[in-house]
C-alpha cells in the first residue's frame, strides 16, 4: 500500500470560477451593445447600461490576460523551458485553425 502524501501533485493550473464569470459578463456586455444598435433603449438607465457594454471587449481581454499569467506562473516552476513551452502551446492552439 502506497503512503499518502500531504500535497498531491497537480498537473494542470487551478481553474477559477470568477474568471469564467468575468468572461460571461464581458460577452453579455458586448451583446448588449450590439442589440442597442438594432433595438434601441426605451429609458435613459437602459441606454446607459447598453452603452457601458462597450467595455466588454476590454474586460474579456483582461480576464484572458489574467488566465495566461496564472498559467504561466503555475508552469514556470514545473517546466525546464517554460518560455519555449508557453509559445509552443499557443502555436498548437492557434495554427490548426488556419
Amino acid at each position: 500500500m502506497a503512503p499518502l502524501t500531504a500535497t498531491p501533485r497537480v498537473s494542470e493550473p487551478r481553474k477559477f470560477d470568477f474568471i469564467d464569470t468575468l468572461r460571461g459578463l464581458a460577452i453579455l456586455a458586448v451583446i448588449l451593445v450590439h442589440s442597442q444598435a438594432q433595438v434601441g433603449a426605451h429609458s435613459s438607465w437602459l441606454q446607459a447600461l447598453m452603452s457601458a457594454g462597450a467595455r466588454g471587449v476590454q474586460l474579456f481581454y483582461i480576464a484572458s490576460a489574467l488566465t495566461l499569467c496564472l498559467s504561466w506562473e503555475f508552469r514556470a516552476s514545473r517546466e525546464r523551458h517554460p518560455i519555449r513551452n508557453f509559445y509552443l502551446r499557443g502555436a498548437f492552439r492557434i495554427i490548426p485553425m488556419f
